[in-house]
């Protein structure tokens, strides 16, 4: 298992993403489709660099979409968490 602290080593980074790529193939999602997916995830890791991931909020991820939004162009519908 990759750990989160390997993200910031160069060389735990890429086993990191395609650990996740895997994942994300094994939750059904098509292999050409999987790197959407990883992409994603990289620009939500990107979006608050000094604050780790497992300490992220709801209000986190409705910031990073709001960035999205104004970045480009991307609209994104009110979730109900």
């Amino acid at each position: 298992m990759v750990k989160m602290m390997d993200i910031l080593d160069p060389r735990g980074r890429d086993s990191f993403w395609e650990a996740y790529r895997a994942c994300v193939e094994e939750n059904r999602v098509r292999p050409d489709h999987s790197q959407f997916y990883v992409n994603w995830a990289k620009d939500f890791a990107n979006f608050l660099p000094e604050k780790p991931l497992k300490d992220r909020s709801r209000k986190d991820v409705e910031a990073f979409q709001a960035d999205l939004g104004k970045r480009r162009s991307i609209a994104f519908p009110a979730f109900n968490f």
